[in-house]
């Protein structure tokens, strides 16, 4: 046995082979949103005084939830060409309806987020206040629009058949 076998045999029996076929991924997304959610919400939080345990988790989470989301951009449907080749029409179809709604969501998001930020100080509410919260508000919304068009697309696809028997 050559070593070239012995990798391609170790690959399907660590099942990194299935690495290379796109899936829909429809829970997994949740949870890296969940994550830079929770990570936002931890480096801003505390209103002014450092906790340095509040820190590392809140980067922990955030950079997990960020290398979850690009994973997830490549082991998920296939919005844009790759190895495998150029999309069909069908994969085409997915990744506009995907980006239109991704795109629908953050702006309307931005649009709340603005007259939430105009009305914050009237209610007497937290907001953003701090560069840095702004920064870290920034790094959020960059990881949740790499993530939403695959959390969309997952949805949009049927399910294989492999996998509505396992269910």
């Amino acid at each position: 046995m050559t070593l070239l076998d012995r990798i391609d045999r170790f690959c399907r029996w660590a099942v990194l082979d299935r690495l290379k076929r796109s899936r829909p991924l429809r829970w997994q997304p949740f949870i890296a949103l969940a994550a830079i959610i929770a990570s936002y919400i931890l480096l801003v939080s505390g209103e002014g005084h450092f906790a340095p345990w509040r820190f590392a988790v809140g980067i922990t989470l955030y950079v997990g939830g960020s290398v979850a989301a690009a994973l997830m951009r490549q082991m998920g449907p296939r919005l844009s060409p790759n190895q495998a080749g150029p999309l069909d029409e069908r994969e085409l179809s997915i990744q506009a309806r995907a980006s239109a709604w991704s795109g629908r969501t953050l702006s309307v998001s931005a649009m709340v987020g603005c007259f939430y930020m105009a009305y914050a100080d009237w209610f007497q509410i937290w907001r953003p206040s701090t560069p840095l919260d702004w920064v870290f508000l920034g790094m959020a919304l960059q990881s949740a629009s790499m993530l939403l068009p695959t959390l969309i697309a997952s949805w949009l696809q049927p399910l294989p058949e492999a996998d509505i028997d396992e269910e």
